[in-house]
């Protein structure tokens, strides 16, 4: 009578460990997606970012060619195994004259939309990717649809922090400063290479400084917009 009640007990315990062993199999699958998901989206986001900070030179189109250069090279990207392109629309490029709040948020970044600061100098891109559908990791209750998303903040600075290029820069008040501050941009006007008489000498300090803004990263223009270190 005992073996008879012990029969099937086995199939009982395989039908539960079945369904303990489908849903961890469906958390590494499931997660294992979501993981390079975001990773694609991150990617799309940097590059969004990048694409958006190399244009707040304080133009007053600035905004415009920034969020436009922003959407142009982060929708470039693809996501879901790059299968999907990356949708980025003009709100999820967002501009802010700091890094952050003083809490150290992100409250401070604003688009174009919402009247951020025609001197912005950071460029922010915020990216999500709703609705993306779970498979076998329902089994253990996790939701049908998750989410996922990233943020990249770029901005326009020098490469390197000193240069051994000498510069003249014209003061704008009394020592020890001069009315110069770390941080501020100033813009310099150069002159068509000369090549002879006195300007010659000149012209070559203007090619040295236009080396000092390629390693900027501002653009080779007559009129220049260079940031203190």
């Amino acid at each position: 009578m005992r073996l008879g009640r012990q029969r099937g007990a086995a199939a009982v315990l395989v039908a539960l460990s079945l369904v303990v062993l489908v849903g961890m199999v469906g958390i590494v699958v499931d997660l294992g997606r979501l993981f390079v998901m975001r990773s694609e989206l991150q990617n799309a986001a940097d590059a969004c970012a990048l694409a958006a900070a190399r244009e707040l030179d304080g133009d007053p189109t600035a905004l415009t060619r920034a969020e436009n250069a922003g959407i142009r090279v982060g929708t470039a990207n693809a996501v879901n195994f790059q299968s999907t392109p990356v949708a980025i629309v003009p709100a999820d490029v967002r501009f802010s004259t700091a890094l952050s709040d003083g809490a150290g948020g992100n409250t401070n970044y604003l688009s174009q939309a919402d009247g951020a600061p025609i001197n912005s100098r950071y460029a922010m891109c915020m990216l999500s990717r709703p609705g993306v559908p779970m498979t076998l990791s329902m089994v253990l209750g996790v939701g049908a649809l998750q989410s996922v998303s990233s943020l990249a903040v770029a901005t326009l600075a020098p490469a390197q922090s000193s240069c051994a290029i000498p510069m003249g820069i014209c003061t704008k008040g009394p020592a020890p400063t001069y009315g110069l501050n770390p941080g501020d941009w100033l813009t310099g006007i150069t002159r068509p290479e000369q090549r002879h008489g006195r300007r010659a000498v000149h012209a070559v300090r203007v090619w040295w400084t236009e080396r000092i803004h390629r390693s900027i990263g501002v653009g080779l223009h007559r009129r220049r917009h260079v940031r203190l270190a």
